[in-house]
């Protein structure tokens, strides 16, 4: 283009050697993201089977699931403390289970005595 200089000077291996710092720490960046995205999504994960009684296994994400923008890890917190809110103040599935299981008990006891 006229009139626009190319401001990159020196040769490839320079330019790459500059670039390098910025990309390593977009890589890192990168990762720390995705260890957001599955943090969350495992705390999801184990909330909805302590709601539900089924065992948390289905937190990683799948292949098409590549969009760790902040958007989306918002929409997943926001998940996450909704059912972080639901979960309090209710037994869970076990909970509810050994409480039956030592009524039962008790009541066996109290039926052999």
């Amino acid at each position: 283009m006229l009139g626009l200089q190319d401001k990159r000077t020196g040769t490839l291996k320079e330019q790459l050697a500059t670039l390098r710092p910025q990309l390593e720490a977009l890589r890192h960046k990168k990762e720390d993201r995705m260890k957001q995205f599955l943090e969350v999504k495992r705390q999801i994960a184990n909330i909805s089977g302590e709601i539900t009684a089924t065992q948390a296994t289905d937190f990683y994400p799948s292949g098409g699931d590549q969009d760790l923008t902040l958007r989306r890890l918002e929409e997943y917190n926001a998940q996450l403390q909704k059912l972080q809110r639901e979960r309090v103040g209710k037994p869970s599935f076990w909970e509810i289970n050994i409480q039956c299981d030592l009524q039962v008990s008790s009541r066996l006891q109290g039926l052999l005595w």
